[in-house]
């Protein structure tokens, strides 16, 4: 199960290279909105799945679409699936070396592992 609130949907990455965001739960930032119920959602992750929760800064740049930045992380992901989570990070977090005015950027990274 999870939920959003402000930030944009994580990237779940699959073990194959696609990936998917988990878009179902937009709700606004926590705190603002009196009374709001944020939505829920659940999905299934497979062994080595990477979950991928990330600030706007991860896909933002000025006076471009936000669509284009979320394709352009999911094009970015597809060769990352057998990164180890460090260097993941790193790639991740650096790879919009052009953006003229960077945003900040922050992402977490989990990556389930098979069961014991």
């Amino acid at each position: 199960m999870y939920a959003t609130a402000g930030h944009p949907p994580p990237l779940l990455i699959h073990a194959d290279g696609s990936s998917t965001y988990l878009a179902h739960t937009t709700s606004p930032p926590l705190g603002p909105v009196p009374g709001i119920r944020y939505r829920q959602a659940d999905t299934t992750v497979a062994e080595s799945d990477t979950l991928l929760p990330h600030t706007d800064g991860l896909i933002e740049r000025r006076r471009e679409d936000f669509a284009i930045g979320m394709r352009r992380l999911t094009d970015f992901a597809r060769p990352t699936s057998d990164l180890d989570i460090p260097e993941l990070c790193d790639r991740f977090l650096h790879h919009q070396p052009e953006a003229a005015v960077p945003d900040d950027r922050a992402l977490l990274t989990v990556r389930f592992p098979s069961p014991s």
